[in-house]
């Protein structure tokens, strides 16, 4: 067999869908549930046979809102950070007490009694820095929490399920300076925050699981990604783009004749606390891992505004991450993928990092995984990561490479393909 021929064309049309059709859709909502359809329907437009896995993982829902109050109110959008606390239909008042641009340490030894406390996005990952960040002003006994962006508007992410955390909400940036202007002309600023929040186990999750060549036997590669957003964003690069880019691999798999054994499947629950719940479900459910070969994730593939950015390879797994272990991918996956890149004349650079992704579940029970990703979104987790944002032609070049190497590891295929 020879190259796999990939549309970067084909794959925007996917992205499309997901982020302008169907929009925000968080783990276990109807519009999660559409796309799943969707993932289903496609595949099985390509003659893959398709099995739907469900599961139920802990999934939230809510809204939240801030208000300015005083002789000048003012009325701001915010996004309920995944897990919040709920404040109930009057909110919570208090005064608005700002902890800085970039919190540091020592906010649980303040007293922030009674006060809805505002703070910049925390630096360092913000999986771990955020959740830090909302229960030290909790334990220094803040009534609600802020959080602003560091540029742009609001951001979704998620705290600890079942922490007790506190009404907690993030802003925009300009929405936060206004507030701070408030602050600063009057002296003393009320605020009311209100968020519904309702934590439950999902009925509606599920993998999307398509099979090409043979299901049975060792040696079987994973193609993968996510189709969950977080909340407030129509996810066209987080994670369309890895969706439509497994989506036209799969597709032009199938009309090449491949017959190597490939497994494309489609996550739910990516986002939420504690993270790839789905992809730790599928493969917690083998019997034998030694079944797959190797896993290839495929996580925000659309979008690089880095000048000179290249698509990039994310394999390792830190120390101290997982009980204390250190993971890594085997060189030779890298290796493997890296080469089909450099046959088709594209550079593709390995990152010695991680990333949060659904790789990570592969990794922790010994099968060899790693991410794609290109990096650098500045619309990452907002409502600005829309599909105008995303360039057809990186999902072209992404495709290329998931389904050659997909071609090549799965052994019915020696050459790269090419992108268009």
């Amino acid at each position: 067999m020879g190259r796999i021929e990939a549309s970067g064309a084909r794959a925007y049309g996917h992205v499309e869908y997901l982020a302008n059709s169907i929009g925000p859709r968080p783990s276990g909502s109807k519009r999660a549930l559409r796309a799943a359809k969707y993932i289903r329907e496609e595949l099985e437009r390509y003659g893959l046979e398709v099995q739907m896995d469900p599961f139920g993982p802990l999934v939230f829902s809510g809204e939240a809102r801030v208000e300015v109050l005083g002789n000048d109110p003012m009325g701001i959008e915010a996004i309920p950070l995944m897990f919040s606390g709920a404040t109930g239909a009057g909110g919570v008042v208090g005064d608005l007490i700002y902890l800085g641009a970039r919190p540091g340490a020592g906010i649980s030894r303040m007293d922030l009694s009674g006060r809805i406390a505002l703070a910049g996005e925390p630096p360092g990952n913000p999986f771990t820095a955020i959740p830090r960040l909302v229960r030290a002003a909790a334990d220094a006994g803040a009534a609600g929490v802020i959080i602003h962006a560091r540029s742009g508007g609001p951001k979704g992410f998620s705290l600890e399920a079942g922490a007790g955390n506190p009404p907690s909400a993030f802003i925009s940036s300009d929405d936060a300076f206004s507030m701070l202007g408030a602050l600063a002309s009057r002296g003393r600023c009320r605020v009311r925050l209100r968020v519904s929040a309702r934590a439950f186990e999902s009925r509606s999750s599920q993998n999307v699981r398509a099979f090409l060549g043979p299901r049975d036997g060792r040696g079987r590669v994973v193609i993968c990604s996510h189709y969950d957003t977080v909340m407030g964003s129509p996810g066209a690069n987080d994670n369309g783009s890895g969706v439509a880019c497994m989506l036209e691999a799969a597709r032009a798999l199938a009309e090449a004749g491949h017959e190597g054994g490939v497994e494309f499947v489609a996550f739910d629950a990516e986002e939420p606390h504690p993270y790839c719940m789905g992809s730790r479900h599928y493969v917690g459910s083998h019997r034998d891992p030694r079944a797959i070969k190797c896993a290839i994730a495929i996580d925000m593939v659309g979008v690089g505004l880095r000048k000179g950015n290249v698509p990039a390879l994310k394999a390792l797994y830190r120390a101290g991450y997982h009980r204390g272990k250190v993971l890594q991918t085997p060189g030779r996956l890298d290796s493997e993928i890296i080469r089909v890149s450099r046959d088709l004349g594209i550079t593709l650079v390995r990152l010695m990092e991680v990333g949060l992704s659904d790789h990570v579940s592969f990794l922790r029970a010994g099968i060899d995984a790693s991410l794609l990703r290109w990096m650098d979104d500045p619309f990452y987790h907002t409502p600005d990561d829309g599909a105008a944002n995303v360039d057809p032609r990186k999902l072209g070049i992404m495709c290329s490479i998931i389904a050659n190497s997909a071609a090549i590891l799965s052994g019915s295929s020696d050459r790269g393909a090419g992108a268009r």
